[in-house]
């Protein structure tokens, strides 16, 4: 009763001031009856849509008044002046590097990510079918840059990306390129909001993340914070937290495989699963390989697989390449230097695709990248291949993942002595394919020679395929090098590292030299050894493809007894005009 006799003299009132011009300017309205009722009309529609609005502000008024106020919280909080522009330059500074750490041989320049970077096909993936292969061809339909997958992610989702490939596939070298676009506030090409990158390797964190489980905040707080690591930053207190709560970071965790110890990396999966829980409204990318996250996997994560390298991707990177180390190295941007780039790019093209073999390695950033450093220093690749495979196997082994700073308990030298001898066993059996147990059953004398007890001998093999994708498990318990080049390369290293074939007579070179099987292996030895005898046999045997073997040969050979040479020579010129 009380608030209808209010409502009703709210309604009284508000008629007041039409009352007052009725009766203070009556003669107007005589004179003008029509005017006047629009007027009227006019005044009480203003009435009306005061007192709906009124309504409709109460009932807004309350989260207008929380936003306002968060924001203000928010602004006051987070107000640094400077700081974010210093953090991102030192994000620019930390992953601008395209990183060629563990090749022996490095090239002349440093080369910047963003002039090389090639962007990678993503596509989703079933973790028991990911691809462990590095040198496997392997094409999904419907995959896309990552950008696609990250404008999909939705706030207060709390799902993370996760990102697996095999050794060398750009893992790492994807998400520079993510967090550098942030830090330069580049993302809306891509049609991305801004955000703040936050770029952390595993393997640094595992321990204080498995001993003492920090939140992402004080963890990327005390790691920026380090006066030794970052002395000009001046990170305020408990910046990162600020940030993370209210959603404006996107988080990349590098390398949870990297992490070695397979308690440690199960804390780190765990904890991953609960920061992005903690800040639902981040974006959260992890990268592994396929073998080092099955043991881990996140509970929460969408599954996402690189794709390898296609034909004109190879393209576009060997001449981002030739381009950015051309203009490094003339100082200038002009025609001149964009055609020497061309001229150095179709040259190695033109390289590839006389060399199937190497061609077939180029699926793989990481050994298409040595490919194209080995071709520029050298200005060649197939007078000299062997050395070329050394240096693959040799980083694919040891010298990569030592850079990264990951220990291991062989070296790459170690790993080489007990393989070369399986490759051998495989070569004369004239298989691709061995079971488990038989590659163990060949391997187990090699490994206790480097020191591997007899209970870390099964593991061997699974930890060459985690560590290297060098040899690999292409079906259940059936096991194969990544490539049949390695097979015959690391046949051959064997050979001249052990000494046996220094023994073998005339009779028994001709039996290598009659079989097409053993041709690629034995141009690879001829290049580390003295080639006399295979080049013997050959001259012997008589035939075209022994006359093509012992052409290859004597171009290759370390070492060719000069009448020898004078003698292939002689036959060659006569079987042409023959």
């Amino acid at each position: 009763m009380e608030n209808a006799f209010k409502n009703l003299i709210k309604v009284v009132v508000s008629q007041v001031p039409i009352l007052a011009v009725a009766k203070f300017w009556w003669t107007d309205v005589e004179k003008n009856p029509i005017a006047a009722a629009f007027f009227a009309l006019f005044y009480e529609i203003l009435v009306f849509a005061f007192g709906f609005g009124k309504k409709i502000w109460s009932q807004f008024e309350p989260e207008l008044l929380k936003a306002t106020t968060d924001w203000v919280r928010n602004f006051a909080l987070n107000f640094s002046p400077g700081f974010q522009k210093r953090y991102n330059t030192q994000v620019r500074f930390d992953h601008r590097v395209f990183n060629v750490r563990g090749l022996r041989t490095q090239g002349s320049y440093t080369l910047d990510v963003e002039q090389v970077f090639v962007e990678l096909r993503i596509a989703p993936s079933h973790l028991q079918k990911a691809n462990t292969d590095p040198l496997a061809f392997k094409d999904i339909s419907g995959s896309q840059p990552i950008w696609e997958f990250l404008r999909r992610m939705k706030n207060n989702e709390g799902i993370a990306l996760s990102i697996i490939g095999p050794p060398g596939c750009g893992k790492t070298t994807m998400l520079q390129y993510i967090a550098l676009t942030f830090a330069a506030n580049k993302q809306r090409r891509f049609r991305l909001n801004a955000l703040i990158p936050i770029m952390l390797f595993l393997r640094e964190h595992a321990k204080t993340i498995a001993d003492k489980s920090p939140s992402l905040g004080e963890l990327a707080q005390s790691y920026f914070a380090s006066l030794k690591r970052y002395s000009d930053l001046k990170i305020p207190v408990k910046w990162f937290e600020k940030q993370l709560k209210v959603g404006k970071c996107i988080v990349m965790l590098d390398g949870l495989d990297e992490v070695a110890d397979a308690e440690q990396r199960k804390a780190v999966s765990k904890w991953t699963d609960e920061q992005v829980r903690m800040y639902p409204q981040c974006r959260f990318i992890l990268t592994a390989r396929p073998q080092g996250y099955r043991d881990a996997p996140l509970t929460q994560a969408h599954l996402l697989e690189i794709m390898p390298f296609t034909p004109k991707q190879v393209e576009r990177f060997i001449r981002n390449w030739y381009l950015a180390n051309k203009l490094i190295s003339y100082g200038k941007d002009d025609a001149g230097v964009r055609q020497d780039a061309e001229k150095e790019t179709q040259d190695l093209l033109k390289r590839l695709r006389g060399q199937p073999a190497l061609s077939d390695m180029t699926v793989n950033p990481l050994l298409l990248t040595m490919i194209a450093i080995v071709h520029n220093y050298r200005g060649a690749l197939p007078g000299r291949r062997v050395e070329l495979y050394a240096e693959i196997c040799d980083v694919m082994l040891g010298h990569w993942q030592q850079a990264k700073g990951v220990q291991e308990s062989l070296t790459a030298a170690q790993k080489r002595a007990v393989l070369q001898p399986l490759a051998a066993y495989m070569m004369l059996k004239k298989v691709r394919m061995i079971s488990y147990q038989d590659a163990l059953q060949v391997i187990s004398p090699h490994l206790k020679q480097v020191g591997i007890s007899d209970k870390d001998i099964p593991n061997f093999p699974k930890d060459v395929q985690s560590g290297s994708g060098l040899f690999v498990e292409k079906e259940a318990s059936e096991w194969s090098f990544g490539h049949l080049t390695f097979q015959e390369y690391l046949c051959a290293v064997h050979w001249q590292e052990s000494g046996e074939a220094v023994k073998w007579n005339l009779e028994e070179w001709k039996k290598f030299v009659s079989d097409s099987w053993w041709h690629e292996t034995l141009r690879l030895y001829a290049a580390q050894k003295d080639a006399t005898s295979i080049a013997k046999a050959c001259l012997e045997a008589n035939t075209i493809p022994a006359l093509v073997l012992v052409s290859e040969i004597s171009e290759e050979a370390l070492k060719l007894d000069t009448n020898i040479r004078k003698e292939i020579e002689e036959k060659l010129e006569h079987s042409l005009e023959a």
